[in-house]
């Protein structure tokens, strides 16, 4: 199955420590949100890598990723493990598992 999930490029300029610094524009920052998901569909959110996924597990990760982003789409930019869960916020799409929250900039 393709990969249905985007990547966009995004500029970000370098603060004195040499770490990213969030980007402003007119006054606003960059906007996350941190959403737990299964952990096994980190490879695929963060790198658009499908090849550790079922087609099943990848359909229901982009039918998450759609409810949450719509067509704006985000980026993934970090994963932590927090163990098993099973009221997590993909849990209309998968079964409890062990699980990371996602930190996606939109």
């Amino acid at each position: 199955m393709r990969s249905s999930l985007s990547r966009k490029m995004i500029k970000m300029p370098l603060n004195t420590n040499g770490g990213a610094s969030p980007h402003t524009h007119k006054g606003q920052t960059m906007k996350t949100i941190t959403l737990t998901a299964p952990a096994h569909w980190a490879c695929y959110l963060i790198n658009a890598d499908a090849s550790g996924l079922d087609d099943e597990d990848q359909r229901a990760c982009d039918l998450f990723f759609r409810s949450q982003f719509g067509r704006k789409g985000a980026i993934c930019v970090d994963a932590e493990d927090v163990g098993f869960v099973a009221w997590h916020d993909a849990r209309a799409y998968a079964l409890a598992a062990d699980c990371a929250e996602f930190t996606f900039i939109i």
